[in-house]
């Protein structure tokens, strides 16, 4: 009758399963998550005055200036501006005026 597996063998092949979950977390969840961070800091610090950008909560503006870790939007044409942070903008965009809003202006009334 063959005897079963004990001591270092048998403590190690108890913890390849766990090693398993683990690594399938890292590559799935953590590095992806990590990869983007990385991203959104170097669009963060390589923003230009005239990018259109758009706030985590959800304002868009142009960059009209910096000041320290703090960005100055103009919202819009009458030159409303905002003072926002540099880590709360989340993104930039291409236009902030669609093609849809060129051909058709808002109607009064």
């Amino acid at each position: 009758m063959p005897q079963a597996a004990s001591g270092p063998a048998m403590g190690l092949q108890g913890l390849l399963p766990f090693i398993f979950i683990i690594l399938i977390f890292y590559f799935i969840l953590i590095r992806p998550q990590v990869k983007k961070e990385k991203e959104i800091e170097r669009m963060r610090a390589n923003l230009q005055k005239g990018d259109n950008v758009v706030t985590a909560g959800g304002i868009c503006g142009t960059i009209v200036d910096f000041k320290g870790n703090r960005v100055i939007l103009r919202t819009d044409e009458k030159g409303t501006t905002l003072l926002v942070l540099r880590s709360a903008i989340s993104g930039l965009q291409e236009s902030l005026v669609t093609e849809e809003e060129k051909e058709s202006p808002e109607k009064s009334g």
